[in-house]
């Protein structure tokens, strides 16, 4: 697994030859689904590592449409179920993930707002 600074590496040179640097992308997009699956089973636990990968897997997920096909889903679903016990930095994360993808015509207004709507219940005025 990369750390952050070498995830931006990573994400630039996937931008400049996505062909090139496809199995480096596998093996992070694979790390993330480990993590999902840790992350479903401890919610309330800090995690910036899964958050730094959510935020990379994000800015590069156009360059693999079909491998990351389920990405959207995934984030949407943990926060629904986890919207309320999400520590802060990780929810705002996975909020602006999902910002990203719905600014670059990734997601649909109508797939994302209610999800956003529904984060209104949740205490967190940075949010």
């Amino acid at each position: 697994a990369y750390a952050g600074a070498d995830l931006l590496a990573l994400q630039g040179n996937i931008k400049r030859d996505p062909e090139g640097y496809k199995d480096e992308f596998l093996l992070q997009y694979r790390h993330f689904l480990a993590l999902l699956d840790i992350f479903r089973l401890k919610p309330a636990k800090e995690s910036k590592e899964f958050g730094d990968l959510v935020n990379f897997i994000a800015q590069v997920m156009k360059c693999y449409p079909s491998e990351t096909a389920e990405f959207s889903r995934q984030l949407m679903e943990l926060l629904d179920t986890h919207y309320a016990v999400l520590e802060p930095g990780l929810r705002r994360s996975l909020v602006q993930a999902l910002i990203l993808m719905r600014n670059r015509g990734q997601l649909a207004p109508l797939d994302v707002l209610p999800h956003f709507f529904r984060l209104f219940r949740c205490q967190d005025k940075a949010l």
